[in-house]
């Protein structure tokens, strides 16, 4: 099988429904992000996903992927990474979606500053191997979104004090 892996080479897509990974937990990953305290993690948690799906190509015993989704109740993820196959080592950034009851959950201006249309949504880093993976928040990346949605307010603001005669 090894051998077969190794000479691998081409492209496919994959879905999977209703699971759990194990040792992933994206929800205490964004809460702790967050400042807030959380229970300690024995690493026998997981993320339940409704569904996962990606297209990929495999070349050099590496997979690689820049359409990866994760469908759950309480976060939707978006990635796009490898997994090298030998290691099973990961290597993805992605998107962290909260669903609509947990983003209105959040505080005023956390939601003010991380949103994206209703949703609050925070960039990610994911490492580790497929046994073990990592996930942290890309905080940089956070904080240009925040600057981002701060001046589209701001303008959006000043151009409604204004009344721009072509502004509808």
């Amino acid at each position: 099988m090894s051998a077969v892996l190794a000479a691998a080479h081409g492209t496919g897509s994959a879905v999977i429904s209703d699971g759990t990974i194990r040792g992933l937990d994206l929800v205490r990953t964004v809460v702790q992000f967050f400042g807030r305290s959380v229970t300690e993690d024995d690493g026998s948690s997981g993320n339940r996903f409704q569904r996962i799906s990606s297209v990929f190509s495999v070349a050099n015993q590496i997979v690689t992927s820049n359409s990866l989704t994760m469908n759950s109740p309480d976060l939707d993820v978006v990635a796009r990474g490898t997994l090298t196959i030998p290691t099973k080592a990961l290597d993805a950034g992605a998107d962290l979606m909260l669903s609509e009851s947990l983003s209105q959950q959040a505080g005023t201006d956390l939601y003010r500053y991380t949103r994206e249309g209703n949703r609050i949504v925070l960039p990610a880093i994911v490492s580790g191997t497929v046994s073990q993976p990592r996930v942290r928040i890309d905080a940089a990346a956070a904080i240009g979104r925040g600057i981002r949605n701060e001046v589209e307010q701001q303008l959006k603001e000043l151009l409604d004090r204004l009344k721009l005669p072509f502004q509808e």
